[in-house]
């Protein structure tokens, strides 16, 4: 018996030692990330951009996000809005053009309009507002963001000539805004994950982005094929910035400072969170192999410690070795919360810290498994994900 219980503390501390190092890695990669930007260039000499957005039964944010986009402290000549409806079943649509009057940048589509039921989705939405778009970069976000108006200035100051892909970031709440605890953890936890896709991009392993806040260029996308080309997927924003890391030579730069930080809304319920973070890992089998290996290595440790820390109390191993475990997976942890929230100016979110680790584990066991079913629905739609190679692009 003895060989065994020997067997497991060794596991349990290997699979803990190998998060603890990536974890790690993600930290030095956050302070290996560019500080400066390029110098502020002429308005005249700024990019064309086409702000893409593609939603479905958003009516009730429209009035948030266009009026956001119109504003956007950037050049009117030198950006569009296209504003792209998939076939929405509530009045998002009709709310969108009632903003063409006054905004000769703004031009609304709709999947609709092409006649062919078969063409659904954001995937094919998105390729329908690029192949109708004109600028040399497209920036994307969600029809239920508001982007603040430094939002396409702080994308766009990030690119550089060799530069493919800008990945910016989201945030949940606001500084001093006295929102709930439970708004609070959401969004330290977010701005966690975001901290880690941070980290990795720095050392040039893109793990993954938001569709909340990314910028790329058209010849990138173009070289790529297009969205549909990668197959469907309900994460299409982690897929192009993987495809694009392993596919072409364009690098990926990091948006990280506050100014380009868009807000989105929290999730009003536990179960809704749940919900959300189930879509989300529906698609966990597509990512690249590295990914859902270290996935796997974060859900054992978040299985196994509390099963050590329990078994320990009980006498059956050692108490000071389970505490030594666990403090080897948080302490990384939160030096990578430390340096992220440092990075994207919300360090007020500390405060809720130790708050974070039951809320986490929680989460992560309950969605894990479920997400391996590749199974989600969103927006009245049900989804089935299947494996994508990563092998030659055709």
């Amino acid at each position: 018996m003895s060989d065994i219980w020997s067997a497991a503390y060794g596991f349990v501390t290997s699979l803990t030692l190998t998060y603890a190092v990536v974890a790690c890695f993600f930290v030095v990669g956050l302070f290996r990330l560019r500080r400066r930007r390029a110098p502020a260039p002429a308005n005249a000499d700024l990019p064309h951009v086409s702000i893409v957005v593609a939603a479905r039964n958003e009516a009730e944010n429209v009035d948030a996000c266009l009026p956001a986009l119109l504003a956007q402290d950037y050049p009117q000549d030198r950006y569009e809005v296209i504003f792209v409806d998939d076939h929405s079943e509530d009045d998002t649509r009709a709310r969108a053009e009632a903003y063409l009057d006054g905004a000769p940048h703004l031009r609304v589509l709709s999947l609709a309009d092409l006649g062919d039921a078969d063409r659904t989705g954001k995937q094919h939405a998105l390729d329908l507002g690029i192949r109708q778009s004109r600028g040399e970069i497209v920036a994307g976000t969600d029809a239920d963001c508001v982007a603040p108006p430094s939002w396409l200035r702080a994308l766009t100051s990030r690119f550089r000539a060799d530069t493919g892909v800008v990945v910016g970031f989201s945030v949940l709440d606001a500084r001093g805004d006295g929102g709930s605890a439970f708004v609070k953890l959401q969004s330290l936890e977010l701005l966690g994950i975001f901290a880690a896709f941070a980290g990795g991009l720095a050392w040039r392993l893109a793990m993954g982005c938001t569709g909340n806040s990314l910028a790329y260029r058209r010849a990138a996308y173009e070289e790529l094929g297009g969205f549909m080309k990668m197959g469907f997927t309900v994460a299409e924003d982690n897929m192009f910035v993987q495809w694009v890391d392993r596919h072409t030579q364009w690098r990926i730069e990091v948006a990280h400072s506050a100014d380009s930080l868009v807000w989105t809304r929290p999730m009003p319920t536990y179960r809704a969170f749940l919900d959300q973070r189930l879509r989300w890992s529906s698609n966990s089998l597509e990512n690249r192999l590295s990914v859902v290996w270290f996935s796997v290595v974060a859900y054992g440790v978040n299985l196994l410690l509390p099963v050590a820390v329990l078994l320990a109390l009980m006498g059956f191993g050692s108490l000071p070795w389970a505490v030594g475990l666990v403090a080897l997976k948080l302490l990384p942890e939160w030096a990578l919360l430390a340096r992220g929230l440092s990075l994207f100016g919300r360090r007020d979110l500390l405060a809720y810290l130790p708050l974070l680790a039951p809320f986490h584990t929680s989460y992560v066991l309950l969605v894990g498994l479920a997400g391996l079913s590749g199974r989600s629905a969103w927006k009245g739609r049900s989804h089935q994900m299947q494996r994508k190679t990563f092998g030659p692009h055709p």
